[in-house]
């Protein structure tokens, strides 16, 4: 009989300890998740420090690898590509891959970046690409492709996806883009040897002295929204691997007059494209370009979050309006 007590005992103060724990789980999780983008941020600014440039998005999605063979730059089929002997991958602004190809190095995984086979590349886990809060670092599901590719919870800041025709200073007659193109508006720009094909964004990059707004104004790197019911099942923004190029899988976007580009909480609904938001309740995390780590409430204001999201607008940033 007082061992059953004791039982009973016992099972009441592990139903009562079981939220206490449930909940340091998540704790601890958001704070893996802010510690990856935040060793993120600082790979982004190391190369940066080698190369004065920040790496970009990459050039088309969907693509092969670049490489340099014989001084000339080449790039590979979209899948089954290999480096030919003697030829070896380029960084940005030629690199059709995309910024969490290039920063491989960075993280100690230059033994994948090295790798001939791209798609070998493409199916090789990079566990601070994961947030533990939504998953595990696994591979998704076999693709449609054959592949099992390696998904990625982070994209870079790709700036706005068009003029804001209702807040000054993004308005088309108040803020003309770099190139006059609004894919180089963020930090984390569109750009390869094939991108575009003639003119004078050919090769084109960013770099700290284009931040006009300030690092500690201007996201760098955030995380991406997903579909609950189709993670690592390769949704349409997580089924070319983190080394896509400018796509879905590794850019965020913003824009404050279209409603399905606000940030929100991982659902079972349709992800619009380059959409920004997280697995955590009430806010997603981003790293900005002076590495901090900040909270943006699902509920931002959208005027903030765009003058976040632009590097060189001149829009002031209360950060209350944000956090």
């Amino acid at each position: 009989y007082d061992l059953l007590v004791l039982l009973v005992v016992v099972l009441f103060f592990l139903s009562l300890l079981q939220p206490v724990v449930y909940r340091a789980r998540i704790a601890s999780n958001t704070m893996r998740c802010g510690n990856n983008l935040r060793q993120i941020a600082i790979a982004l600014h190391n190369y940066h420090n080698d190369f004065n440039i920040f790496p970009t998005g990459g050039g088309n999605a969907e693509q092969g690898r670049a490489f340099s063979r014989n001084g000339k730059a080449e790039r590979n089929p979209p899948l089954g590509g290999k480096l030919p002997a003697g030829a070896q991958p380029v960084n940005a602004p030629l690199q059709e891959w995309g910024w969490a190809y290039q920063i491989l190095p960075y993280i100690e995984q230059d033994y994948s970046w090295r790798l001939p086979e791209d798609d070998a590349i493409r199916q090789s886990v990079v566990p601070i690409y994961f947030c533990p809060v939504r998953r595990n670092p696994l591979a998704n599901d076999k693709s449609a492709k054959g592949l099992k590719m390696a998904g990625i919870d982070y994209g870079g800041n790709g700036g706005l996806t068009e003029a804001a025709q209702a807040l000054k200073g993004l308005r088309a007659s108040d803020y003309k883009p770099l190139y006059g193109d609004y894919t180089t508006t963020g930090l984390v720009i569109r750009s390869s040897a094939w991108y575009p094909l003639k003119g004078p964004g050919l090769g084109r990059a960013v770099s700290l002295e284009s931040v006009k707004d300030g690092t500690s104004n201007t996201i760098l790197i955030a995380e991406k929204r997903m579909q609950t019911d189709s993670i690592n099942r390769n949704p349409p923004n997580d089924d070319w691997s983190f080394v896509d190029g400018w796509g879905n899988d590794t850019i965020v976007r913003y824009h404050p007059e279209d409603e399905k580009l606000q940030p929100a909480q991982d659902s079972n609904a349709r992800v619009p494209d380059f959409a920004m938001g997280s697995a955590h309740p009430k806010a997603f995390l981003a790293a900005f370009a002076d590495i901090s780590l900040r909270k943006i409430r699902y509920t931002a204001k959208p005027e903030a979050l765009a003058a976040a999201t632009v590097r060189d607008e001149g829009l002031p940033i209360k950060f209350g309006d944000l956090e």
